[in-house]
């Protein structure tokens, strides 16, 4: 595929695939994830896979932090996204030290917004 879509497609960082022009993307939203159920499967799956694959090689906890907490916070996920936040200091450290310092703070904040944040004083205490 990315062969036949050679000028279309680019190579971002960690090896992710990504389309060069963004009528691309909103093409291919269009045609597969037509209605909002589609989307809300499509970031579940998402969800899911990354949230398996937690605790895996430090190249995977890159990838994870750069995906899950942004799939969790749109989904409206916040005991998930909680839980992303207060059980890896890898996810921690990557978004701290990345570029999603802003994200990081924002996403603290929507997960302690919530009625129970004993997951981060949970965490807090283990660390």
């Amino acid at each position: 595929l990315a062969r036949d879509l050679n000028a279309d497609l680019a190579m971002k960082s960690e090896g992710l695939l990504g389309f060069v022009y963004s009528a691309f993307r909103l093409a291919v939203e269009r045609r597969y994830l037509k209605a909002p159920s589609e989307r809300r499967d499509a970031e579940a799956k998402l969800a899911a896979y990354w949230e398996k694959k937690s605790g895996g090689p430090e190249d995977d906890n890159k990838r994870m932090a750069d995906e899950l907490p942004y799939v969790l916070e749109r989904m409206g996920e916040w005991d998930r996204l909680r839980t992303c936040l207060s059980s890896s200091l890898d996810v921690l450290y990557q978004l701290y030290n990345d570029t999603g310092t802003a994200d990081l703070l924002r996403f603290w904040r929507k997960g302690s917004e919530q009625d129970d944040v004993s997951g981060y004083a949970a965490a807090a205490q283990a660390y």
